[in-house]
């Protein structure tokens, strides 16, 4: 399991409810109720959602009533942040109760809300959660992404404590991924953070992590080094949820190096602990490494009975991972007792839930989003600078020079696009003995939809070209002026003018008069601008550069968008649109 009792901690340090020791003590419980008692409006609110947080894993049926009221409380007031962190408190009670979808949903609108009203620390934490959901589901692309940006966002506020659990997470993520270098590479930064700003708590939870990854490089000695510290400092904390899970790491380090006795003791140790916690999950993981060192040891009865009660165990805890674990190592006792008919069936079990974990994630892109999140953090260091004392002072001259010239530009676009505007009605105002064209006349009204096409692929071209050159002419002058500024500015924004896109939506409709009216009625979608734009170019047979031209974006953001088009309207693959859009 990834950082999920480090996850819990952080989370309660966010949300306000991280007093130590006693955190969910009857009495202040009972304190709280008796504020509310008098409390109105966003203070009602915000003790509503302290209450549900302070009850989250002792009393979790109660925790969702009060949960539900913050969150009507919140809605029908003006404090958005508060609501923010009363859907994270919701999303957190419905993955705790392994309702990971439903959790998924919450978490999502929440990000969307915090990125709305600019909620730094709310975005920080929420794309930990997320990142969190999405290892727990074996979805490792979509979780290296949500960290990444969490570790960007808590480092540009200064939050520490959620910057070092995404960069947990992300070693952790590259040890699954046998990138073994970049794990490294992210868990010594987290130990350098950790140091400037952590306790001893983070530096065993970083002992265990080395430990998986020495264990992963076939370092075994090492690895059992490394969680012989994660459990003696954890024992000095008295910390017994995070001690088990070190216990038992250990005791697979030592099954490893077939010191039979002290596994047996640290997995006996970490089992009395987890069931004193009430961790499911982590019960049910010991017992199946028991089944392991057991099966091993050559008592493949007792490792059986074992492994029976981890899978029922597991059933329960949402970890799709931890189960296929638990399926495979009941699938080979069953073999080594000859008994074939319940191998076979844990043996489907097992491959069922391999198939549904993508760990067959593409290393390309997660290389991508590895490069994007260092440039971005570079970038963040060297513009902190940058953002203040720019020009003041301009003269009025070329000030009024800049403007006439925009204004002329201006002028003439809408004059030329009212012309164009008018043609297109005169021909729109057809008869309807006019309307049943025959095949030469659409072909010829295909050609001139492919004509502008053209042309405006090769008014965007050349406008880019101009911008790039003015931009590399500034780039020889010691100093910018405003003017630049504003006419790079201007040809940015003429590249992409929504009046072209009005006029070649007259010319498209007047070919492919119910394209969009058949997509609206047979996938039941409304198809947002952007995305009409997109399928009216894939209509045209566009390639991917031409459509990225177009639209002035990269061709992987058009490979993208393509993407959630796809999604959105139904298909599992590029070419099933693709055909789709060409054959209506």
């Amino acid at each position: 399991m990834v950082c999920r009792y480090v996850f819990r901690l952080c989370l309660l340090i966010f949300l306000g409810t991280a007093e130590f020791p006693n955190l969910y003590a009857q009495l202040k419980i009972d304190s709280l109720q008796n504020e509310l008692k008098t409390a109105e409006g966003m203070q009602r609110a915000d003790l509503l959602r302290v209450i549900a947080q302070r009850m989250m894993y002792t009393q979790p049926d109660s925790a969702r009533i009060y949960i539900e009221k913050s969150l009507a409380a919140f809605e029908g007031g003006d404090d958005k942040e508060g609501l923010v962190r009363a859907m994270l408190t919701s999303g957190t009670l419905y993955v705790e109760d392994a309702q990971l979808a439903m959790g998924e949903d919450v978490v999502l609108k929440a990000l969307d809300l915090a990125r709305e009203i600019d909620f730094k620390e709310g975005i920080a934490w929420l794309n930990l959660t997320m990142g969190t959901i999405n290892i727990r589901q074996g979805k490792y692309t979509e979780a290296a992404e949500y960290h990444f940006e969490g570790a960007r966002f808590a480092r540009e506020i200064g939050e520490y404590d959620v910057l070092l659990t995404n960069l947990m997470n992300l070693g952790i993520l590259k040890t699954h991924l046998s990138l073994f270098d970049e794990a490294s590479q992210y868990l010594l930064e987290a130990v350098a953070v950790s140091r400037e700003h952590g306790t001893k708590f983070r530096e065993a939870q970083l002992y265990g992590n080395l430990g998986f990854l020495e264990y992963k490089r076939q370092n075994i000695r090492l690895s059992r080094e490394y969680h012989q510290k994660s459990v003696a400092t954890f024992r000095q904390l008295e910390d017994r949820v995070n001690m088990a899970a070190s216990l038992s790491n250990l005791g697979f380090a030592q099954g490893l190096l077939k010191e039979i006795k002290e596994a047996q003791a640290s997995y006996d140790e970490a089992l009395r602990l987890f069931r004193e916690v009430g961790d499911a999950s982590g019960e049910a993981r010991v017992l199946g490494n028991l089944a392991r060192l057991l099966k091993e040891a050559g008592n493949t009865r007792k490792a059986l009975t074992y492994a029976e009660q981890a899978v029922a165990d597991g059933k329960g805890t949402g970890y799709i991972e931890l189960q296929k674990d638990l399926y495979q190592i009941r699938y080979e006792l069953y073999v080594e007792l000859k008994d074939y008919e319940k191998a076979l069936n844990s043996f489907k079990s097992f491959k069922e839930l391999e198939d549904s974990i993508r760990i067959s994630t593409d290393n390309t892109e997660i290389a991508r989003l590895t490069a994007q999140y260092e440039v971005e953090r570079l970038e963040q260091k060297n513009q902190l600078q940058l953002k203040e004392n720019e020009i003041k002072n301009l003269q009025l001259r070329q000030r009024n020079q800049m403007l006439i010239g925009a204004g002329l530009l201006l002028l003439i676009i809408v004059y030329v696009s009212v012309r164009i505007r008018n043609r297109l009605k005169m021909k729109l105002t057809l008869t309807e003995k006019d309307v049943q064209i025959s095949k030469q006349a659409f072909e010829l009204e295909r050609e001139r939809l492919m004509a502008y096409t053209q042309e405006l692929l090769m008014k965007n071209e050349s406008l880019e070209e101009k911008q790039h050159q003015l931009e590399m002419q500034t780039a020889d002058t010691e100093e910018k002026t405003v003017e630049s500024y504003e006419l790079l500015d201007r040809l940015s924004s003429a590249i992409v003018d929504d009046k072209d896109w009005k006029t070649f939506k007259l010319y498209f409709e007047a070919v492919y008069p119910t394209f969009f009216e058949t997509i609206r009625s047979e996938k039941e979608v409304n198809l947002t601008l952007g995305e009409q734009r997109l399928a009216a170019l894939i209509k045209l047979s566009l390639s991917n550069k031409e459509v990225g031209a177009i639209l002035n974006i990269s061709r992987n953001s058009v490979v993208r968008a393509k993407y959630r088009l796809r999604q959105k309207l139904g298909f599992t693959e590029t070419s099933e649109l693709e055909n789709y859009l060409l054959s209506l």
